[in-house]
């Protein structure tokens, strides 16, 4: 509005009486809880049907690994210093770690939208920088998903022009909240994380982009919401840089590969559809304390497609305790994971479906691949062998089996987001795009074989 007519517009700031009540009608008990967590995205990760709603607001609870989570929406967004309230609310109903999830500006044009989650435990606010103890210290240690630097809080989008973005040196992230609350946290002694999606702040001009998205915001609040989703039904066009709903999801997913902490009780509830038996026991813990939850003596224990992303010496030693004399471990571990080799007597017809993945992406996109530093070395079956025996298990065997499937059944594969390929920075559809471009190349009529290693020990 610089430069233009702006008599029209006022604003009247609400007393600290007003703002103190509002947060007051905030009632809940989380002080058993071992997390509080709040933000966009919440149902994504908890039971829709499970909300427990209260003033202008609501929450739901759950357990994960042994820790209670608290999960609390606002019906409504909160911005500012109103979100640095709702901390110490939080903190003086008794809370002692509170995690705030969403969307955070990236002011470093490098950092591609929607390909990395953020995190710190430093803003800048305009009286100064503030510190606090974060939850998510140390997370971003050899994580390439996950950045961590200095955060600014900045009151309105409307502020942050070409001079405002020169002036933020080596700062990395931008929004209205994160400093506020992390005071908050900081005056009460109690912990706080962020963890959000990065989009790009740096890469449009700020009031158009900013006030596009906001506005959408404010049109779509009127519509049924899922409590801290902040809008409606509806997807929004994105004036920065193609955010939404889905592509959050995706980066969660990713980022809870290998911290599971949100996609569980989602697993169950399909679960217990599928199989409503009164036999069936449903346990939500990590596979290292099933010794914890299982209090009587097991006849035998299966894992399937899962226990190459566990401590496998860990897992070994608990389902030991599990089984009674003579019980069964049986599992297996994929062949890529297990480091077997396909065992070929005549050349191949032509290269597989992940390789010309790798050969679309290059030509697309300039993508060259790289071993992933986090990859674990295989568990061979000596490797695993081993494991069994140290803690006391019998090897009654090991067996490698093939699996023959199709081409449309492994590119219905790739098209999870869990499983899309290539890594790297790309967002869904540009590995969905890559993904048709790769299947149009191969040859449909080849069978796809998968190797399996599967082992079975006795207690």
């Amino acid at each position: 509005m610089t430069g233009r007519y702006h008599g029209q517009v006022g604003y009247e700031l609400p007393g600290e009486r007003t703002c103190a009540a509002a947060v007051e009608r905030l009632e809940l008990d989380p002080s058993g809880d071992d997390l509080v967590v709040l933000g966009r995205g919440l149902g994504h990760f908890t039971d829709p049907g499970a909300w427990v709603p209260g003033h202008g607001y609501a929450w739901q609870r759950s357990e994960h690994h042994g820790r209670r989570v608290l999960y609390l929406g606002y019906q409504h967004s909160i911005w500012g210093d109103v979100a640095g309230r709702v901390v110490s609310r939080l903190a003086a109903l008794g809370a002692r770690r509170v995690v705030y999830i969403g969307k955070v500006g990236a002011l470093d044009p490098a950092i591609a939208p929607n390909t990395c989650l953020a995190t710190g435990d430093t803003s800048i606010l305009d009286d100064g920088p503030v510190r606090w103890r974060n939850v998510f210290a140390g997370l971003a240690d050899g994580q390439p998903d996950i950045r961590q630097g200095v955060h600014v809080t900045s009151p309105s989008i409307l502020l942050e022009d070409t001079r405002w973005l020169a002036g933020q040196g080596s700062r990395l992230f931008v929004d209205p909240e994160i400093g506020h609350m992390g005071r908050a946290a900081a005056c009460s002694g109690i912990e706080f994380g962020y963890l959000h999606v990065c989009h790009a702040r740096s890469r449009r001009r700020p009031a158009q982009a900013g006030s596009a998205r906001r506005a959408w915001d404010v049109m779509t609040s009127a519509s049924p919401t899922t409590p801290g989703c902040g809008k409606g039904p509806m997807q929004p066009p994105d004036a920065v840089a193609g955010w939404d709903d889905n592509l959050n999801a995706q980066l969660y997913a990713r980022f809870t590969r290998d911290y599971p902490f949100c996609t569980v009780a989602a697993m169950q509830a399909a679960g217990r559809r599928a199989l409503p038996d009164p036999r069936v026991s449903w346990i939500t813990a990590r596979a290292e304390d099933a010794a914890r939850h299982v209090r009587e003596p097991a006849d035998a224990v299966v894992c399937n497609s899962a226990i190459w992303k566990t401590d496998t010496t860990a897992v070994f030693a608990s389902v030991k305790k599990v089984l009674r004399p003579g019980g069964r471990l049986v599992f297996n571990i994929g062949g890529s994971f297990a480091g077997l080799r396909p065992a070929r007597t005549e050349p191949r017809p032509g290269p597989s479906l992940n390789e010309l993945i790798t050969a679309v992406a290059a030509e697309q996109y300039g993508y060259t691949p790289s071993p992933d530093p986090r990859r674990a070395a295989p568990l061979t079956a000596g490797r695993v062998q081993a494991q069994l025996r140290a803690v006391g298990f019998t090897v009654l065997g090991t067996e490698t089996v093939t699996h023959a499937g199709t081409l449309e059944e492994k590119r219905a594969w790739l098209s999870i987001p869990a499983f899309a390929r290539p890594p790297g920075p790309f967002t869904y559809e540009q590995r969905m795009e890559i993904l048709e471009r790769a299947y149009a190349r191969a040859d449909a009529s080849r069978p796809v074989t998968t190797a399996w290693l599967v082992v079975t020990a006795e207690a």
